[in-house]
């Protein structure tokens, strides 16, 4: 057995052709554990060789993808979701989770210019309901799919510079959320506006 074997796999019904290679591509996944051949865990086989997987095909059809070139199209994220999480692809959970923030009810996903996502855990915002927490980001914001994206302007100078300087205003942000306490948020006066309006917030909604 060697790495370019051509692999056959029937995937509920539907017939796959594929290399060892690409199903290797995520060393840590069951994917890869089922046909790597020094792995002791072995795929069920049917009589005529090819490999059986009880799963969805139209959804691996988008997982082996994803393996193939490691990108993702937007519209059938909820069912490769659950297949990442099936085949253990900590790869395509996160590029998931990249594209549309798709985490649990206690994180609350913060996107800056729709391209960096940045969580914060959703007990840090107190009692606060997620309009409110919407109103108190100061600036130029949108909300999709439970995500707040903020646009704070990377137009101009270095962009790479200027990313960083956001997400380091943004931590700062986060911390004085956490904490109660501003004090750690020198420049960056839209996150430092943001963070006073959810500590006031937070107070005014601590007892209701």
């Amino acid at each position: 057995m060697s790495l370019n074997d051509t692999i056959t796999l029937n995937v509920g019904g539907t017939r796959f052709q594929t290399s060892r290679t690409t199903l290797l591509s995520e060393p840590e996944s069951m994917l890869a554990k089922m046909f790597d051949p020094v792995s002791p865990m072995k795929p069920a086989k049917t009589q005529d060789g090819v490999f059986f997987i009880d799963r969805d095909p139209d959804t691996f059809k988008e997982v082996l993808s994803y393996l193939r070139s490691k990108e993702i199209s937007s519209g059938i994220l909820d069912k490769l979701k659950r297949e990442a999480e099936y085949f253990q692809l900590a790869g395509l959970k996160a590029k998931i989770q990249e594209i549309k923030c798709i985490f649990p009810d206690e994180l609350i996903c913060f996107n800056i210019n729709g391209k960096y996502p940045i969580w914060i855990e959703r007990e840090a915002f107190g009692n606060l309901p997620f309009p409110k927490i919407m109103a108190a980001v100061d600036g130029i914001k949108t909300e999709k799919d439970g995500n707040i994206i903020i646009y704070p302007g990377l137009n101009h100078g270095n962009y790479e510079e200027q990313k960083e300087t956001e997400m380091r205003w943004f931590a700062a942000f986060a911390a004085a959320i956490r904490s109660g306490s501003t004090v750690s948020i020198s420049g960056g006066n839209g996150y430092k506006r943001s963070a006073e309006n959810v500590i006031k917030m937070k107070k005014e909604y601590a007892n209701k």
